[in-house]
């Protein structure tokens, strides 16, 4: 093999495996988004692989009381270079 492939290849594996390793979480924004729809943050964080779409980049789990009253799990997703949050609920 070519010695000038060598890095690009590793680097590239490095790249991938640094982006499944960590996970794309916004507790943050997460936190200000359910407020701001009237939900009163029980639990925010963890990363659900399962939420959302192929777009989504950030999928932060989340425990709420909903404006209605019940409780509520779910997830709020958020593209990379977007600035909307959409709440996902489970239940």
């Amino acid at each position: 093999m070519n010695k000038k492939i060598i890095p690009w290849i590793l680097a590239i594996f490095v790249l991938v495996s640094i982006n499944i390793i960590l996970p794309h979480t916004d507790k943050i924004a997460t936190t200000k988004t359910l407020e701001q729809n009237n939900y009163k943050v029980i639990l925010v964080g963890g990363y659900d692989f399962w939420a959302g779409n192929k777009s989504d980049w950030y999928k932060t789990k989340f425990q709420a009381l909903a404006p209605n009253g019940d409780t509520v799990i779910g997830t709020v997703t958020k593209g990379l270079f977007s600035n909307e949050n959409v709440i996902r609920v489970k239940n």
